[in-house]
Formats: structure tokens, sequence, C-alpha cells
């Protein structure tokens, strides 16, 4: 179960479905959140995330193209793009936020 803070601070939990992204994961609980409308591909920055409550080592590797985009929005150390985070059993321990558009610089907490 995935603990995940909608925009409007409201906290949700959502079953995924292990392999899988945490963008499918979101988008399949029908939150509409995190645009991605580059469709997972890793190039469009809108589906932003911050992932509290977990070891950056227990998260699915942050690639040279994913730190690209997240360098050109200013992103925080604990924000990742949704669409590149594997869902793993770690995760059931985390807080997610779902930053969707929104700059993490201008989120607080980041």
């Amino acid at each position: 179960m995935l603990k995940l803070i909608l925009p409007e601070d409201k906290l949700v939990k959502v079953q995924a479905e292990p392999g899988y992204s945490l963008l499918v994961a979101v988008q399949d609980a029908g939150i509409d959140a995190l645009p991605g409308i580059c469709n997972g591909c890793c190039s469009c920055g809108t589906c932003l995330v911050r992932i509290d409550n977990v070891s950056e080592q227990n998260l699915s590797p942050c690639y040279p193209g994913e730190q690209q985009i997240l360098k050109k929005l200013g992103a925080g150390q604990k924000t990742r793009l949704a669409c590149q985070v594997m869902i793993t059993p770690e995760l059931e321990d985390a807080q997610i936020t779902l930053l969707g558009k929104v700059r993490p610089s201008d989120h607080a907490g980041n």
C-alpha cells in the first residue's frame, strides 16, 4: 500500500503492483495529479514527486536523463520523476508527495 499526499494535502492510500512505475500506479488509481504528458518517457517533468521516509538506496536508480530533468527544474534531493521510480516493497514505508507540475523549490519541505 502506497501513502500518497495529493496537492491539496489529502492523504490517500493506493494498492500498487511491484515492477510498475509510480506514475502508472498513481494513474491506475484514478488520481490525475501527475499529468505525465510524455507518457513516462522521462522528458517532460510533469510527474514530480517528493519521496520521504525511505533511503535513497531503496529507490530505483536515478539515471542521467532523469538527473538532467530534475536539475533543470531545480529539484531537491528527495524529488524524483514518478515515471522513473519502480514500485518495490520498500515504498510501503514511504510518504510520497505528488508535486506534478509544481516546481519543487516552491513546495514546502524541500
